[in-house]
């Protein structure tokens, strides 16, 4: 289930990244308590029946984690992104039908106020005939 660290990059541990106990580089990493252990933890009554991968390993599986959370989180976001585009392009569709009656009602207003204004011309004419 362990592996052995690489030469190179046993040599790229910094020196506070070793066990504080034993002083050993950790070679495994916890899943249930989310810390790296030398062999020495590994063997100890803590961590028996918890599971343990390799440093790779473990590092290989979150790196595929973040990639399906990153994944996950466009896909999210585009998903998103085209409820808006599609939202925005309703709202312009109402504001453009909204502007067509608003000219249409400006207009027939206009008609009615030019009919008014000659129905009130011809009646004056009318009165102004009969007197």
């Amino acid at each position: 289930m362990s592996k052995k660290l690489n030469p190179q990059l046993q040599h790229n541990i910094r020196e506070d990244a070793y066990c504080e106990t034993h002083l050993e580089p950790p070679q495994l990493f916890c899943d249930n308590d989310q810390v790296t252990l030398c062999g020495k933890c590994f063997q100890s009554q803590e961590h028996k029946n918890h599971v343990v991968y390799g440093i790779q390993e473990a590092a290989e599986n979150y790196r595929e984690e973040e990639q399906n959370f990153k994944t996950m989180i466009e896909s999210e976001y585009s998903m998103q992104f085209r409820l808006l585009s599609e939202e925005n392009d309703l709202n312009f569709l109402r504001l453009h039908r909204y502007q067509c009656d608003s000219n249409i009602r400006g207009v027939s207003l206009n008609h009615l106020n030019r009919f008014a204004t000659e129905l009130e011309e011809k009646s004056q004419e009318m009165l102004q005939v009969r007197y």
